[in-house]
């Protein structure tokens, strides 16, 4: 829950948090609700409706405000989210909490206040009396006016303040996923590029192409045979230190990569992608104890040296308990091998000892509807 609160927390202080995607994120949740728990009439056959679907204790739409409790003062903004029984779904938090947040934890840290709440049904109906997702209630609307004026002047350029959160380098790889600019070797765009995260046993970061019929092709290696020679291609596989290996040790609750390739330039996307995960989902990442190759080397000798944007912590050594730096504290305890490696005496120094995170996900939010969660 620590890990959930700094995120929310950045959402809201880093200006991450959209602007008018809420009420159409309620509504589409509405709609999914109302398919689920209507039946449509025929010749000779009444429409049915499930006894859950106008209960609001199991489903609502409720329209009003939450506030962002580290503005100096406070100021409230209107808002749209949906109520399942004990949780909270609502577009802000739907990329890395897609199964909901605990009811209480989201009313701690968003201070909602409810204005006005809906069924599936009637969030439907008003969408088609309104002629929009939201809000409908005219206290809401007029809210909605006067916050205008501080909400333009905070979020008119919530893109440029994006990318000022972004490594340069990131951002070019970015730019090539986004479909903005050409990938090296061709002189079109390419709007069918992804970023998907998959869990089978292990966490999985790869590029997709996503096909007209929504279907995902892995683009894992070069694609030369299918015509895609020119687009981006690789993975970065990442798993938990201590379920992975018990030799491992606990390693702050970090994750460690366990393998990786990618087309040369494009890798490092992944890196930082899979970083902003593992620190909203851990303690950060840390790189394979055993082997890394000389282009994840230079990756991970730049996240120590050159990126402000990133947070190294100190791991100790589990290899050698005699070498330790604390022996009274087995937290960061983790396997040095690759460390004791490139330099015995300095081991400690080296970017393989260190667990990097990062406290916000602009990477992950800048891809938006770009970086897809698979179930496997």
């Amino acid at each position: 829950m620590k890990l959930l609160r700094e995120y929310i927390r950045a959402l809201l202080t880093e200006n991450i948090l959209a602007q008018g995607m809420c009420f159409p994120f309620a509504y589409q949740k509405a709609d999914e609700w109302f398919e689920a728990h209507f039946t449509k009439g025929g010749r000779g056959r009444a429409p049915k409706r499930h006894p859950d679907l106008n209960n609001k204790d199991k489903f609502k739409v409720v329209h009003g405000t939450i506030t962002n409790k580290w503005d100096k003062p406070p100021k409230p903004v209107v808002h749209g989210w949906v109520e399942m029984g004990d949780l909270i779904f609502d577009a802000q938090t739907s990329i890395l909490r897609p199964d909901g947040i605990d009811r209480e934890f989201y009313y701690d840290m968003y201070q909602p206040k409810p204005y006005k709440e809906f069924t599936a049904e009637e969030a439907i109906l008003n969408c088609y009396k309104y002629g929009g997702e939201g809000p409908w209630d005219d206290e809401l609307y007029a809210i909605v006016k006067q916050r205008d004026a501080w909400m333009n002047e905070r979020f008119r350029r919530p893109r440029r303040i994006l990318r000022e959160q972004i490594d340069p380098r990131i951002q070019k790889q970015l730019d090539v996923v986004l479909g903005l600019t050409p990938p090296p070797g061709s002189d079109q765009p390419v709007d069918d590029l992804a970023v998907e995260v998959s869990h089978f046993g292990t966490t999985i970061f790869r590029y997709v192409q996503v096909t007209g019929a929504g279907t995902r092709v892995k683009l894992e290696g070069p694609q030369r045979h299918r015509g895609l020679g020119h687009y981006p291609w690789g993975y970065v596989e990442i798993t938990r230190a201590d379920r992975y290996d018990e030799h491992y040790g606990p390693c702050l609750n970090g994750w460690v990569v366990v393998g990786s390739d990618a087309r040369d330039g494009f890798g490092p996307l992944l890196y930082d992608v899979a970083m902003e995960w593992a620190s909203q989902n851990g303690g950060g990442l840390t790189s394979d104890r055993f082997e890394v190759s000389g282009d994840a080397e230079d990756v991970w000798k730049k996240y120590l040296r050159n990126r402000s944007d990133v947070e190294p912590q100190q791991l100790d050594t589990l290899s050698y308990p005699d070498r330790q730096l604390t022996p009274d504290d087995p937290k960061d305890d983790c396997y040095q091998e690759k460390a004791m490696q490139v330099d015995w005496d300095r081991w400690h120094e080296t970017p393989f000892a260190k667990l990097f995170r990062k406290s916000g996900t602009p990477v992950i939010s800048a891809l938006g509807k770009k970086f897809i969660q698979s179930k496997s």
